[in-house]
């Protein structure tokens, strides 16, 4: 029933459900065609990808492959029961596999992490072979996708085939920028139809919305307080000043270069760096912030806060908190370059505890997304808390070798003005 299906472009569940009405006492049997039927999917199907085949220059390293295989579901052998009665049970394993979903890719959207992949940076421990993959390797993951078939082994009940999904990745992303994509359930969520986003906004969606709302969540913003949004046109900003006002804050500041895009979401002044160091501006002495997010410079910011009094103490309410932790640009090759990346955040964080009658209060963002942080998201939307899903304007960039480079470099650059996102139908 396979190439039946195949041939009047029926998804692979069709086949299984046909299987299961044409023999339902062998259960067995029909469970195991299902399992033939999932592995056989995929080939001879190829799909369009980019790929990057080295660290490196992404003019360099980044092609288009038309025919590389379609991904495919692994195979639940396991699930299959056992016709033998004289063979002892297995013991279960507590531990729940992973569970996918084969999704037709609309849109990839970007994130730092994608370009550090590329350049080699943390290759100590990213690198495709160590995170299970192989080169020339797929990049990206953020996606929002059309599910195709779903993992015999997921009996959530989630998901359905022809619906869409947004998703994300765990460590790094992998596989996204391409026709198919394999995408873990625990990372993935339906899009509700009744937001009315379209794909590219769904797929901006699927990673730095999650990490606005943490931070939100990590910085306890409340009404009345003064926040300073260091970053405020990325991804992650254009978010925050939209939610730093919702939650009630009295006078949302950003750093940025477009000031006209971060007024129209909400800031009551923007500082552009090229022209002036935001601590050093009169009004921010006389009146000084109640929490500072740092999501673009590290080390230098915080050293900014303390001068000129520009942030509260810890003791009256002053909160910092890094995103980036030291540097933007991130190297570890070798095991000893991860204690000064490490050590100096932890340091002070420590020791702000201790001078906070002095100082303000430091604290580390730590945080993830995942399928559960993308459905609150979602939710935030729906509510109001923030209305806008800004896509950078030299985007949505079509998917073509020229438009894949373009993109990778625009947010390399990082002057990109919300997400840069590569629109799948953009073929041409």
């Amino acid at each position: 029933l396979d190439p039946f299906c195949m041939r009047l472009g029926l998804p692979l569940t069709h086949a299984a459900r046909l299987s299961a009405h044409v023999c339902t006492r062998h259960r067995a049997l029909v469970t195991t065609a299902f399992l033939l039927n999932t592995m056989s999917m995929a080939e001879g199907s190829t799909m369009r990808a980019a790929e990057v085949k080295a660290f490196g220059d992404i003019d360099q390293v980044i092609s288009i492959n038309a025919a590389r295989p379609v991904p495919t579901l692994a195979p639940a052998l396991a699930a299959v029961p056992n016709a033998d009665a004289g063979d002892k049970p297995k013991k279960k394993d507590k531990k729940k596999p992973q569970t996918h979903l084969l999704v037709k890719v609309l849109a990839c959207s970007l994130s730092p992490g994608d370009c550090r992949m590329i350049g080699g940076h943390k290759d100590l421990f990213c690198t495709p072979d160590k995170l299970g993959a192989s080169w020339p390797y797929v990049p990206g993951l953020d996606v929002c996708g059309e599910v195709v078939q779903l993992d015999p082994n997921d009996t959530s009940g989630r998901f359905k085939v022809g619906e869409k999904v947004v998703a994300t990745w765990d460590i790094v992303g992998m596989g996204g920028m391409a026709e198919y994509a394999l995408v873990r359930t625990d990372y993935a969520a339906p899009l509700p139809a009744d937001l009315g986003l379209s794909d590219t906004e769904g797929a901006a969606l699927a990673n730095s919305a999650s990490h606005a709302m943490n931070i939100m969540e990590k910085a306890g913003i409340v009404a009345g307080e003064r926040v300073m949004v260091i970053g405020g046109s990325g991804g992650l900003g254009t978010l925050l000043i939209q939610m730093c006002k919702s939650a009630g804050a009295s006078y949302v500041a950003a750093v940025s270069s477009d000031a006209p895009l971060c007024e129209s979401l909400g800031a009551d002044r923007v500082v552009d760096y090229n022209q002036e160091t935001w601590c050093d501006v009169p009004e921010f002495k006389q009146e000084p912030f109640d929490v500072v997010l740092d999501l673009a410079v590290g080390r230098e910011a915080w050293k900014q806060s303390r001068r000129n009094g520009v942030l509260k103490k810890g003791s009256k309410g002053g909160r910092f908190l890094a995103v980036v932790l030291n540097e933007w640009h991130i190297d570890i090759h070798h095991y000893y370059q991860m204690f000064p990346f490490i050590l100096p955040p932890l340091s002070r964080q420590l020791s702000s505890w201790f001078t906070s009658r002095f100082t303000p209060k430091y604290q580390l963002y730590i945080g993830t997304a995942n399928s559960e942080t993308i459905t609150k998201v979602f939710e935030l939307l729906r509510s109001k808390r923030f209305t806008r899903v800004v896509i950078d304007k030299e985007g949505p960039h079509p998917f073509t070798e020229k438009g894949v480079k373009a993109a990778f470099r625009r947010q390399e650059s990082r002057r990109g003005k919300g997400k840069v996102v590569v629109d799948m139908s953009q073929t041409q």
